[in-house]
């Protein structure tokens, strides 16, 4: 802050903060606005100390920061449709072998906490774009949307697919498969 006298306002400090236009503060009022001032600095200080306290506690709590990760989300993609790979081609009672399927550009859109079977979880909603290598050739679909379920495990090292289906008696009923990550054991 830059503070001059003025001579012909008769000895009244004028401030510049930061270029912005000129301030005028009279003497007297002068002190009294930069207590002011200080107070409210030393204040948004404190508060922004006490946000990051509160987010380090919520995070170690398991609050903040526990969600599923990119590789896990692309993971549990490629679980999917290889299980619809699996299922259409029981179908079409076909014997091919399985096609060779990458995903790529996995975009996360939303993220939703909720809890499955009492244990932590999320909906995960986006796009993603694949390629599927098949005999003859390769093909690239993009911009394909995705919606899993991702329940955490209590332990907090695993998780598992979530999938709604009829149970015997019709009604829905959380079904769950382990997602392995590459360094898990199978």
């Amino acid at each position: 802050m830059i503070v001059f006298w003025s001579k012909s306002e008769h000895s009244q400090p004028y401030t510049i903060a930061q270029g912005t236009a000129l301030k005028r503060w009279c003497w007297r009022d002068g002190a009294e606005g930069m207590k002011q001032q200080i107070m409210r600095k030393k204040l948004s200080v404190v508060k922004g100390l006490w946000a990051i306290v509160l987010a380090i506690m919520l995070t170690g709590c398991g609050v903040l920061g526990g969600g599923p990760n990119h590789q896990l989300v692309e993971r549990a993609i490629a679980l999917e449709l290889d299980q619809a790979q699996q299922v259409l081609s029981q179908q079409l009672r076909l014997n091919a072998q399985p096609n060779k399927l990458w995903i790529n550009r996995v975009k996360v859109n939303e993220q939703t906490p909720l809890v499955i079977q009492g244990l932590q979880a999320y909906r995960v909603r986006g796009i993603y774009d694949y390629t599927i290598k098949l005999p003859t050739q390769q093909v690239t679909q993009r911009d394909n949307a995705f919606e899993v379920y991702l329940q955490r495990q209590k332990e907090g090292k695993t998780w598992k697919l979530a999938r709604l289906q009829a149970n015997e008696d019709g009604e829905p009923a959380w079904v769950t498969q382990r997602i392995y990550l590459k360094g898990d054991r199978t």
